[in-house]
């Protein structure tokens, strides 16, 4: 957290005017810590630091989202989250003081550093004497449960230890369906364990139109056309986790997705929801359960009765939750689970091999552009009036690892307003379904 009044520049003249556009023509330059700290430790930090300043996010009434959106699925509670329980203060640096200030806490303070490259430049988190939590994982105990909607991947060239969702799943326990292609079916079958697995040969080598994972997505929709929801997960997810506290655990339960669906299906007008990214939630936060209208990815339950397609060769996940919210349909991304996996390319196998080699990264951007603009020209994407398409599809420069990466901006679709109701006599609570197991 960072603002005017807990900035201290470290031998610096304080820049109160514009900062943001100055940080971003220096940021090569400077360095920023960004401090947590306990009450009781302020004045020490004060004498370190003469004129520092901290400050403590105000805690708004209803913040998580809790009452609004009547979820008991599971505990969430994020009051005890580093950001709410500490307060903070930002040195802005000259890259040549970082080892002399890091030997100033480090004389008062137990520090733990965490380094990270946003917008190009490096910042560091900085917890003064935090107390260590001891590490658990959220698993299972009592009856056991069972997902009540099918949960599907879809695999290609990933018939090896890139395979992660399926590895995952039958870790887990939980019954799941694995859709490959002709071409690949004797890989898959010496590769694959068929305890809670059954594997599903598609028609045809989908691969071969070129369209990535667009065909088979929708051939597996189709093939569960009798169900009304149905789960999509990519082939490489490696693990879930419960976000909780203010902390990601990793849990191993099937109530991942139970809770999703107990919440889902009695909602109406909900289009499709999904966990969030595992990365896109850091520790010490305080996050509202569901975020609603937004992008839902990698971890997918549809509504299967509302004629969602996937039409798009990349970024199929956009577009479908683009045209989710145009028909009028709500997203919705829980926080209360993540799930896990590297970034587009890391692994070996999937559409890599066909869609990301050479350019691949600024095909898919300028793709992605250049539809949407063409969406919106013939109508088909409708943005708030007084916005500017311009202003629609950017390029997202937070992905450090890719020059080229498209970013929506979501709040400006004139349905981002979708609301959906819900009936919470019919949730349930999953709590006494899980408990903790420590390293």
């Amino acid at each position: 957290m960072e603002n005017i009044k807990n900035r201290f520049f470290y031998k610096e003249t304080p820049i109160t005017q514009n900062f943001k556009k100055w940080f971003e023509n220096n940021r090569m330059k400077y360095l920023k810590f960004r401090i947590r700290i306990f009450d009781e430790d302020i004045d020490t930090l004060s004498k370190l630091f003469d004129g520092i300043n901290v400050v403590k996010r105000e805690k708004k009434t209803e913040r998580d989202g809790i009452e609004e959106s009547g979820f008991i699925q599971l505990e969430y509670n994020q009051s005890k989250g580093k950001d709410i329980i500490m307060g903070h203060s930002v040195i802005i640096a000259d890259r040549k003081y970082e080892d002399e200030i890091k030997e100033k806490l480090n004389n008062c303070f137990k520090v733990r550093y965490t380094r990270s490259n946003r917008n190009g430049h490096y910042s560091i988190t900085t917890t003064l004497n935090e107390e260590i939590r001891k590490s658990f994982t959220w698993v299972s105990k009592g009856k056991t449960l069972t997902p009540k909607y099918p949960i599907n991947i879809l695999s290609y060239g990933r018939h090896n230890k890139y395979g992660r969702t399926h590895l995952l799943l039958t870790e887990l326990k939980i019954n799941h369906y694995l859709f490959i292609q002709p071409n690949q079916e004797q890989q898959y079958r010496r590769w694959y364990d068929d305890t809670y697995c059954e594997l599903i040969v598609c028609p045809t080598n989908f691969s071969e139109l070129n369209m990535g994972s667009t065909p088979v997505r929708n051939y597996i929709m189709e093939y569960w056309k009798k169900k009304k929801y149905v789960w999509l997960l990519d082939d490489n997810i490696k693990g879930y986790q419960r976000f909780h506290e203010g902390k990601k655990n990793d849990i191993k339960s099937p109530v991942i997705f139970r809770s999703i669906e107990n919440y889902v299906v009695n909602c109406k007008n909900v289009g499709i929801a999904s966990h969030n990214f595992k990365p896109f939630v850091c520790n010490g936060d305080y996050r509202y359960i569901i975020t609603k209208n937004t992008k839902c990815f990698s971890s997918l339950l549809i509504n299967n009765r509302i004629g969602l397609k996937f039409r798009r060769r990349y970024q199929e996940d956009h577009f479908l939750s683009v045209e989710c919210i145009n028909k009028g349909y709500a997203t919705l991304s829980f926080n209360h689970i993540l799930y896990d996996k590297n970034t587009s390319g890391k692994d070996k196998g999937g559409n890599q091999v066909k869609m990301y080699n050479d350019d691949g990264y600024k095909r898919k951007y300028d793709y992605m552009v250049n539809t949407m603009k063409e969406l919106y020209d013939k109508g088909e994407i409708k943005i708030k009036e007084g916005s500017s398409f311009d202003t629609f599809v950017l390029r997202d420069k937070n992905m450090k690892s890719k020059e080229y990466h498209a970013r929506i901006n979501y709040p400006i679709l004139e349905g981002h307003s979708n609301t959906y109701t819900f009936d919470k006599t019919k949730f349930r609570s999953y709590e006494k379904y899980l408990t903790k197991k420590y390293k």
